[in-house]
């Protein structure tokens, strides 16, 4: 998948399976009843809408960043499952972006510990953990 996409562009049923470690960029949009088991990333400027999505995997489910612009990413009524124990890291990491509303969203994971984080907002490294 490429491109930039527009805002105004509509994904139903987006469904990625998905096994690569970096995981997949996604045009902005709104994507409806959505699923992957890992990797996407939202990292070019631009309008994201997910509602309604499912993401089940055993590490990085995805990311948003400022790579290529401050995107405007919003979640709401959304499933999160973590299914393993990952390690370090998180499973849903969110930086650099214009706005991330997340509403009505379930989060849910096998286990979690300190340098296990589900939802980390914010910069990465050992010295953000929580203590």
């Amino acid at each position: 998948m490429g491109g930039t996409g527009n805002p105004e562009n509509v994904y139903e049923y987006f469904k990625v399976i998905n096994d690569v470690s970096k995981g997949i960029s996604v045009p902005q949009g709104t994507f409806t009843n959505c699923s992957a088991s890992r990797g996407l990333v939202f990292n070019t400027i631009g309008e994201y809408h997910l509602e309604n999505c499912f993401f089940a995997a055993k590490n990085n489910q995805f990311t948003i960043n400022d790579v290529h612009g401050a995107p405007a990413v919003t979640i709401e009524d959304s499933t999160f499952t973590l299914t393993e124990k990952m390690g370090y890291g998180a499973a849903v990491y969110i930086r650099g972006t214009v706005k991330t509303p997340v509403k009505n969203n379930s989060f849910t994971a096998k286990t979690i510990d300190k340098v296990t984080l589900f939802l980390k907002v914010g910069p990465c490294g050992p010295q953000y953990l929580p203590k």
